[in-house]
């Protein structure tokens, strides 16, 4: 080589000079559950924290209890069963309002 000829540039080989914590990160992000449930709520797509219940998201939606009915993947489900009815991931709920009038 040329005395005047630039040093060639170091590269790590494959598998070498890489920390396994840099590919940790990847593999970990694989295995860890989801933090949330995709579900539809009368036709939109919403996200659900895990452990939701039909329950909380009628209190996360702001709505009267009393006043509605829940329809969870085509089934009525029962307002006693609310608060242990935990959303899944591809649910799809249905909430019907009643209105009063003549």
């Amino acid at each position: 080589p040329a005395a005047d000829a630039a040093p060639r540039e170091k590269r790590p080989r494959a598998g070498r000079g890489f920390s396994i914590m840099e590919t940790m990160p990847a593999a970990m992000e694989r295995r860890r559950e989801p933090t949330a449930a995709a579900v539809v709520v009368n036709g939109s797509p919403r996200p659900a924290a895990r452990g939701a219940t039909i329950q909380s998201l009628i209190g996360e939606l702001g709505l009267d209890a009393e006043a509605v009915a829940v329809e969870r993947n085509r089934e009525i489900v029962k307002r006693g069963n609310w608060n242990r009815t935990v959303l899944e991931d591809g649910d799809t709920i249905e909430i019907v309002h009643f209105v009063g009038g003549g």
